[in-house]
């Protein structure tokens, strides 16, 4: 479909999360539908990859041991495991990737060279009409509006929150209207 509306001439764009950049070969292959050389954005993905997986979860078993300690301490030997004895110890539980970090917050869980690359890897992407949202999730660059995916899209388009932004977030708004008008 994207091949024959770029021979019409219409205008395309795909707006995504940081996330898609979580795996190479989902990246790769919208960017090659958009015209784009994949080899060209690897070794630049290879860097922002690297760095959030190497930044994920640092604790012991250790550390994991004492934190649920504390929590299981607090509850009675005697009583059953309940739901909010589960709601405790999850988060305690969860690993947290730096990709999980990244979904959150986008090129501000990268530091150093790979926020460079994270930059630039991104600059390559809008070229070819691939807008990924720079502060992670596309709600995250405004917190005002409630809801999420398509309602909250809806609901910034309604209430024009658009209007109010500044900065970046500015910025990554009008690289989508740029985008679409191409």
């Amino acid at each position: 479909m994207l091949p024959a509306l770029r021979a019409l001439a219409v205008p395309v764009c795909v707006i995504t999360d940081f996330d898609l950049l979580r795996g190479w070969t989902e990246l790769s292959n919208v960017y090659e539908l958009l015209g784009g050389n994949a080899a060209d954005l690897e070794a630049l993905w290879k860097s922002v990859n690297s760095q959030l997986l190497d930044s994920g979860d640092k604790r012991t078993v250790s550390q994991l041991r004492a934190d649920l300690d504390v929590v299981l301490a607090s509850a009675n030997p005697g009583d059953k495991y309940s739901k909010g004895l589960h709601d405790a110890l999850s988060p305690i539980i969860k690993f947290k990737s730096g990709w999980d970090q990244a979904k959150s917050q986008g090129l501000v869980a990268l530091k150093s060279n790979a926020h460079s690359d994270g930059v630039a890897l991104l600059a390559h992407l809008r070229e070819r009409g691939l807008l990924v949202c720079p502060f992670g999730e596309l709600e995250a660059f405004h917190r005002g509006v409630s809801g999420h995916g398509a309602q909250w899209v809806g609901q910034g388009i309604a209430t024009e929150v658009y209007k109010s932004l500044a900065g970046p977030e500015r910025d990554f708004i009008s690289g989508i209207a740029a985008s679409s008008k191409a």
